[in-house]
């Protein structure tokens, strides 16, 4: 009896070692988006191109999706662990604030250059357009053209548009599921605690 207990005993230390081992490789990644996270935003030079502003955005929201998607498998984890050390704990919540400041940044960050972004989208857009309607001598030809000019205008401004919705609702989406993920472990760790407390009674004897 005594034998088995031991053997099970060691087993689920083991088991505690991996799943600390899996939580740390995950927290150094997490370490590593956040700071390519603040490179990225400490970027100062001049984004004066539509194309590289888009790139830009698209850049930061894909390591915002990476960063929550990596602070989700360190919640599972974390909730299947019997024992989480406060440092742990510590590196979690603060990786779990954090993502919520890069998606208010970027936020900020592109509401102060939408206008610019749009603007630019449009002097392009106008620009590759205009050899057209200079090239084309017939008035009823040319009117025809300036039709078909504003209807392509108007299309790429509404994918434009639902494009910038997708952004929102992806990042809103992966917002909510932390916050509930975050009051799943709260409940978790008093019941982690109290197994804790047990196993290291039972070691005692």
């Amino acid at each position: 009896m005594n034998h088995n207990f031991k053997r099970s005993l060691d087993i689920n230390n083991k088991n505690v070692d991996d799943n600390i081992n899996k939580i740390n490789s995950i927290i150094n990644q997490m370490r590593l988006v956040d700071e390519n996270l603040k490179s990225l935003f400490s970027f100062e030079e001049t984004l004066n191109d539509h194309d590289a502003l888009l790139l830009f955005r698209g850049r930061v929201s894909k390591r915002i999706v990476d960063y929550s998607n990596l602070i989700t498998e360190c919640d599972n984890n974390l909730t299947c662990s019997e024992y989480i050390s406060p440092n742990l704990k510590e590196q979690y919540e603060y990786h779990l604030k954090n993502i919520d400041n890069y998606k208010r940044e970027l936020s900020v960050w592109w509401n102060g250059r939408a206008n610019d972004y749009h603007r630019l989208c449009m002097e392009n857009f106008l620009n590759r357009k205009i050899s057209d309607i200079n090239v084309t001598s017939n008035d009823d030809d040319r009117n025809k053209l300036t039709d078909i000019n504003l209807k392509d205008t108007k299309k790429l401004m509404i994918d434009e548009i639902n494009r910038m919705k997708n952004v929102k609702s992806e990042l809103i989406e992966s917002s909510q599921k932390l916050k509930k993920q975050d009051e799943i472990f709260n409940i978790f760790e008093m019941k982690i605690r109290s197994s804790a407390k047990l196993i290291y009674s039972l070691k005692k004897k």
